[in-house]
């Protein structure tokens, strides 16, 4: 369970990434974000929902936390950071079935792909923005404050303190991390030319330094 400071009443039961059993994940059919408060652009980008289900519990967003991984770039100006895995680990076996799991059911629903016609299985695949690539797992904080030359609404735990926002020099090559992660979904993103790429839409929720780095 992981619950922020200054968030009073609030936790989150977050699955370590290890433990992930990809026959339990359940996909949604895409729907459009409608509603108040919901931004323009979401309307037009539909998100098939995640869920995870064991016949002892049932997460209605999959939330995973990862083991410790080393810093490979972080880019605060657009709130990329990416990660190193080792190839052949358990992290990188889950995260590779996960995604194989997601194009199996694509493969199986061409009539989500708005205005995009047929797609073969090749098309399909090259329209995948992966969350892991080779050895590199790429994850995004999101909600950038000019103000404070910070990017990211995320929590950083370091040094046994709690931090809000993330700067230029909050993460360095070959610092270790840990983090929490909230996958949302499958986001479908229309192109110009009419047709549809989509991604894992995900919101880092925690970033935790190991202590000795």
């Amino acid at each position: 369970m992981l619950s922020p400071p200054k968030e009073p009443g609030w936790a989150e039961m977050f699955l370590p990434l290890q433990a992930l059993e990809v026959g339990n994940i359940h996909i949604d059919e895409p729907k459009a974000s409608k509603g108040p408060g919901v931004p323009s652009y979401a309307v037009d980008r539909p998100i098939a929902g995640l869920s995870y289900r064991t016949s002892f519990y049932t997460m209605p967003c999959l939330a995973v936390m990862t083991p410790f991984l080393k810093v490979y770039h972080w880019d605060a100006t657009t709130g990329r950071l990416d990660l190193e895995v080792d190839q052949g680990s358990v992290t990188a076996i889950k995260c590779s079935a996960l995604q194989e799991t997601i194009l199996e059911l694509l493969e199986k629903k061409p009539q989500w792909f708005m205005n995009a016609g047929t797609k073969s299985k090749e098309e399909l695949r090259a329209s995948f923005q992966p969350i892991l690539s080779g050895s590199i797992f790429t994850i995004y904080l999101h909600g950038p404050n000019p103000e404070k030359k910070q990017m990211g609404r995320v929590w950083i735990w370091k040094q046994g303190a709690w931090q809000k926002g993330a700067a230029s020099t909050s993460f360095i090559r070959g610092q270790q991390l840990r983090i929490a992660l909230r996958l949302q979904g499958i986001c479908f993103l229309p192109t110009a030319n009419g047709k549809t790429r989509y991604r894992l839409q995900h919101q880092t929720i925690a970033v935790f330094h190991k202590l000795d780095t």
